[in-house]
C-alpha cells in the first residue's frame, strides 16, 4: 500500500507540473502525404499542447484525482498498520 501511494503522488506531480499524454501518427500516401514528405499528427489524451500553467491546465485535474487517491491509500496504510 506504501508503495501504491508513492506511485499515486509521483503520478500527481507529473500531472500537476503541466505535461500531456499524447501520441503521435505519422501518415503517407493519402492527400499531400508522400512517403518523401510524411504528414504526422498529435493526438492528445489528456491536455491540450498549450504551454498553461499547471493551475490552468487541462491535465490538472487528473492531478488532483492522483492526489486524492494517494491520501487514501497512505489512510488505508496506517489504519492496516494500528488494526
Amino acid at each position: 500500500m506504501a508503495l501504491s501511494a508513492i506511485i499515486f503522488f509521483i503520478l500527481a506531480t507529473f500531472m500537476m507540473a503541466g505535461y500531456d499524454i499524447a501520441y503521435s501518427e505519422t501518415f503517407t500516401g493519402t492527400g499531400d502525404c508522400t512517403v518523401s514528405n510524411p504528414c504526422q499528427t498529435t493526438k492528445y489524451l489528456v491536455g491540450d499542447g498549450s504551454d498553461q500553467s499547471a493551475e490552468g491546465g487541462n491535465s490538472s485535474w487528473l492531478g488532483w484525482i492522483f492526489i486524492i487517491m494517494g491520501i487514501f491509500s497512505v489512510l488505508l496504510f496506517f489504519m492496516a498498520m494500528m488494526s
